[in-house]
């Protein structure tokens, strides 16, 4: 089942799909794919760490830039706690596309982690979605919008340290950087989260507490909901 019918089925129930352990789901390339845990880590900068001072050590590292791209993201409602669907509209390097995510927790290793579904979707099914979306919700739905540039290393397939400029957050708008590892539904999590602090610590040069809340909680927060 294509993930649009999927979302669908979401947005218009609580039932929720059964999965075999060994089955695969979509991952961002929108095939069958094992990559399907999205194991992120985002950590608030200040102006001056995003402008200046984080380019600089990503550049140490061995990261180089690869695309620049604006978002737009916008929720679906759902009636399962937890779950996430979002319609993201992209313009990579100037090509605009739309993609849907499905995204859910689950606990690995005694902690929790994202599991992911992505996929393009078509102008049409864009539209019947939201329009779908606001007659559930009674109300517009919440959006908001970043400029997202990322980076990868030649020695790190799978890592991506993404910095952002987050608009439409209130007091939680301004620049956050990401650090995400991408891992097999039979693949070492934890040794992804290992990955992820060291990153961390060399990027920042210290110990740093993640932000625990998504940009859709803090979306909530300022639209209310």
């Amino acid at each position: 089942m294509s993930i649009f019918w999927q979302t669908l089925k979401r947005m218009l129930t609580n039932r929720r799909p059964t999965r075999s352990p060994d089955q695969p789901l979509r991952a961002k390339s929108g095939k069958a794919d094992a990559a399907v845990f999205e194991v992120e880590r985002k950590f608030r900068l200040t102006d001056h760490e995003a402008s200046s001072i984080i380019p600089a050590r990503l550049k140490e590292m061995g990261f180089a830039l690869a695309d620049t791209v604006v978002m737009t993201d916008t929720f679906l409602p759902t009636g399962v706690k937890g779950e996430m669907l979002r319609v993201r509209d992209e313009s990579v390097n100037g090509k605009p596309i739309t993609v849907l995510t499905i995204k859910e927790w689950v606990v690995v290793g005694g902690n929790r982690e994202r599991e992911e579904q992505e996929e393009q979707v078509n102008k049409f099914e864009r539209w019947l979605l939201l329009k779908i979306g606001r007659l559930l919700n009674g109300k517009s739905l919440l959006f908001f919008s970043k400029t997202r540039l990322m980076h990868e290393s030649p020695g790190l397939v799978g890592v991506v340290i993404a910095t952002d400029d987050v608009q439409g957050l209130g007091e939680n708008s301004g620049p956050y950087a990401e650090i995400e590892v991408l891992v097999p539904r039979d693949g070492d999590v934890e040794g992804a989260r290992k990955r992820i602090s060291e990153l961390a610590r060399e990027l920042f040069g210290e110990d740093r507490q993640f932000v625990q809340a998504s940009y859709q909680d803090m979306l909530k927060q300022v639209g209310g909901q």
